[in-house]
């Protein structure tokens, strides 16, 4: 006898969706209290962590990050898991780059993946999400940086998380005009206190038409 049916319709998307992921948000598995899912068993509507912690976003240029999820099932015990699996880029050999790399090699992690179409997919929450695969280096062509695979087994392949969770580390916006190639141009600093430490301080500079930008 059948434990489940299939009852649900898959329309087409009609070639309108943009695939890739937008967004990364890292972080610890160790700091989930506890997370609520919705009726549906589609959704998290609530998540609680340790000392007020919060996931830390990851920047990301095109065409960096893909999730995935591979089935796996074995017919003859009747077992059946998800392996979800989220692989991403980070550009630069620095300090920072380092520091994430040896972080996440030994961390169990949870990580929420922002898609083009805003919908976000939490992934990990039952079991951690683990460094399977990587590497940092730079080769004669064209990249310089590391790679990550995180890999984890669970019940289900992901949940949408609900958008008004407030799940993310916020940043600080600064602006300070200044003069790049010629041109007025604007910096916009980016900073963020982890943990109690120190900020990490990013920094973009853009020049937009040669007018001042960030008033």
């Amino acid at each position: 006898m059948s434990c489940i049916r299939f009852s649900e319709k898959v329309m087409d998307s009609c070639r309108n969706a943009i695939p890739g992921i937008l967004k990364l948000y890292i972080g610890n598995y160790g700091d989930i209290l506890s997370y609520e899912i919705d009726s549906t068993d589609a959704f998290v509507t609530g998540l609680t962590m340790s000392g007020g912690t919060k996931f830390y976003p990851v920047l990301l240029t095109r065409s960096n990050a893909s999730f995935i999820n591979d089935h796996y099932s074995n017919i003859s015990y009747g077992t059946s898991v998800a392996r979800p699996k989220v692989s991403f880029k980070t550009h630069g050999l620095n300090t920072t780059t380092m520091k994430m790399y040896n972080e996440l090699k030994a961390c169990d992690t949870a990580i929420v993946v922002k898609l083009y179409s805003g919908s976000l997919l939490a992934v990990g929450l039952q079991n951690g999400m683990a460094m399977s695969n990587g590497f940092i280096g730079t080769d004669a062509s064209e990249f310089i940086g590391a790679y990550f695979e995180l890999e984890g087994i669970e019940t289900k392949p992901f949940y949408f998380l609900d958008p008004n969770l407030d799940f993310e580390n916020e940043y600080t916006v600064a602006c300070i005009t200044g003069d790049i190639d010629g041109g007025t141009a604007c910096t916009l600093v980016f900073e963020n206190t982890l943990d109690g430490g120190g900020a990490c301080t990013t920094r973009f500079h853009c020049n937009i038409d040669g007018e001042t930008a960030c008033s």
